[in-house]
């Protein structure tokens, strides 16, 4: 079973993507997808995601 986790960026962005369900925050994100969601507002991402998500910034750049 999978499970979403959220973000930011370097730029300001939010980003929810899917993991694993024995994904850990140790763990690296996995490589970006078209399947992840961005977000520039932060009160859309938070309502979006419903769940904890990570408070430091990452490297991280939407799919081409």
């Amino acid at each position: 079973m999978a499970r979403l986790v959220g973000g930011q960026n370097f730029e300001g962005r939010f980003f929810i993507v899917v993991v694993p369900d024995t994904w850990k925050e140790s763990d690296p994100l996995p490589d970006p997808s078209p399947d992840d969601r961005w977000f520039d507002k932060q009160s859309e991402f938070e309502d979006a995601l419903k769940a904890p998500w990570i408070r430091s910034r990452i490297r991280r750049q939407p799919s081409s």
